[in-house]
């Protein structure tokens, strides 16, 4: 383990994270290793620790960027797509698009699915995750694997 904090609800969840990463960062680097990824969910998908990962070389993979109009736009036609999937089987239906919101990586997600977002029964549930992954050396396949793995981490496997 490199770090383990208590959560106080009473600030953000990203506080003191940038600093966190630059000890650890420091330290790994310090035995003469890269840091590959830092993974994190909405807690710490913060410009300013995107930023500073970028400054130092460091690849994230973080969910969920936060929602607004000009995501939420940038999926109207896999909305639709979802939408109507779900209208015409009654299952919960999934349509895919990656695109490049303010110069990062972004997919839609919903269940560690990337890049998708899902219509359910009660409704859309899109969210967003933002990587720095290239896409080159990162295909969207390799990507949700990735991902994926950070909710698995603990389970028992068969």
């Amino acid at each position: 383990m490199l770090c383990a904090r208590c959560d106080r609800r009473n600030i953000d969840a990203s506080a003191g994270s940038v600093e966190e990463l630059q000890r650890i960062v420091a330290q790994i680097r310090s035995y003469g290793l890269g840091c590959a990824c830092v993974r994190g969910d909405s807690g710490f998908c913060r410009e300013e620790l995107m930023a500073w990962c970028e400054a130092e070389g460091v690849d994230y993979l973080l969910e969920e960027l936060a929602k607004n109009e000009r995501l939420k736009a940038e999926i109207v036609k896999e909305k639709e797509e979802a939408k109507a999937q779900y209208q015409e089987t009654g299952r919960a239906a999934r349509s895919s698009k990656e695109f490049v919101y303010q110069t990062r990586r972004v997919g839609a997600v919903h269940d560690g699915w990337w890049p998708r977002p899902n219509i359910w029964r009660k409704g859309e549930n899109p969210r967003f995750v933002v990587t720095s992954l290239r896409r080159e050396e990162w295909p969207a396949q390799l990507v949700r694997e990735h991902y994926c793995a950070r909710g698995e981490m603990g389970k028992k496997s068969d």
